[in-house]
């Protein structure tokens, strides 16, 4: 009687991970790692950059906004659609559909980089899916995964910045006046509360993009695609 091997899901989940396999994995982190890094730097010492980077950054927290929403959908895109001819014209018109409203959130602050920075995000976490073959369903599931990842991680940093007791370490009074915000509320009031979210959220998106499918799997479990 022959005996049946596992299904190749599960032996390669269990199999280790080769060399290349961990540069591809610290390659697609560092990204991530940079912005998080980037976050905590401001953090510590707001100048170090520009005057004006706490602004900038609380700027970048909402931005993310649109871009986890956005790369989910791109994402399965990329990758549902059967010939590449389609993939490019679905995923430039999602792409001018989500342009058009961080432009007009970009033309309301009176700057236009969100413009820039928003498709530098997007490309950010587009990136790996680009290389692959239109018409796969493992890829579907793993643009999937990433939208889970990308929203929870999102969800969770702004949320649990909200109710932790967080340090001010660099932002002082001084600096936030510096920064010339032109609206209210909490994050504008207390910037060392996004820049902590910021630091969390991508720190935690740089881990999975290093363990890449590993997290996605178990991420795609949890929540259904964004469709």
């Amino acid at each position: 009687m022959a005996v049946q091997s596992p299904p190749p899901n599960r032996m390669a989940r269990g199999a280790p991970r080769t060399l290349w396999s961990r540069i591809g994995g610290m390659l697609a982190a560092l990204p991530d790692l940079g912005l998080a890094g980037l976050f905590l730097l401001t953090w510590i010492s707001p100048y170090a950059m520009n005057e004006t980077m706490v602004a900038d950054l609380v700027l970048v927290m909402l931005l993310e906004f649109f871009v986890v929403h956005s790369a989910g959908f791109m994402g399965i895109t990329l990758y549902r659609a059967k010939t590449r001819i389609r993939r490019t014209l679905e995923t430039l018109g999602l792409g001018l559909f989500y342009s058009l409203m961080v432009g007009a959130f970009a033309w309301g602050e009176g700057v236009l980089w969100p413009l820039w920075a928003f498709w530098g995000l997007v490309g950010n976490r587009l990136a790996g899916m680009l290389l692959e073959p239109p018409g796969s369903d493992e890829g579907v599931g793993a643009a999937a995964g990433a939208w889970v990842i990308g929203t929870v991680t999102y969800l969770f940093a702004v949320f649990a910045t909200i109710f932790l007791p967080l340090p001010r370490l660099g932002i002082s009074d001084a600096v936030i006046a510096a920064q010339g915000f032109s609206a209210g509320g909490l994050w504008p009031e207390q910037p060392w509360v996004p820049l902590a979210a910021g630091v969390l959220h991508f720190g935690a998106q740089a881990f999975a993009s290093y363990h890449g499918r590993t997290v996605q799997h178990f991420f795609t479990r949890v929540a259904p695609p964004p469709l």
